[in-house]
């Protein structure tokens, strides 16, 4: 029955995941004014990169650090204002944790493909 085509299909998805089963989805950003896609988290995390972190915790940058990604999206043409980075860091953070492997998982989650 339907049930059973169901189940068969999420195994196959599961399946074809393989090795990726481990990796947390990106928390969704639909809901924000203008949404938080995908890119704007690609963004992020080159502009923590640039600015030598590798955590997701707001609580280990500066004001300085976060004028500094605030300055790195408006370099790309992406409008984003302090609180909304702080804010997308701490949904960040939830998701993956604040350690270095958490921001190699999201980089490797965060980028497209």
């Amino acid at each position: 029955g339907e049930g059973a085509r169901m189940r068969f299909a999420a195994t196959l998805l599961r399946k074809s995941l393989g090795s990726q089963q481990q990796a947390v989805p990106l928390p969704d950003g639909a809901a924000w004014k203008p949404q938080w896609v995908a890119a704007d988290d690609q963004l992020l995390g080159e502009a923590l990169l640039l600015i030598s972190s590798s955590s997701l915790a707001t609580d280990e940058l500066s004001a300085e650090e976060f004028e500094e990604l605030v300055d790195y999206f408006k370099a790309k043409q992406a409008h984003r204002s302090q609180d909304e980075i702080k804010r997308r860091m701490t949904v960040l953070e939830a998701a993956f944790g604040g350690g270095r492997q958490d921001f190699d998982a999201f980089r490797q989650g965060g980028a497209p493909g």
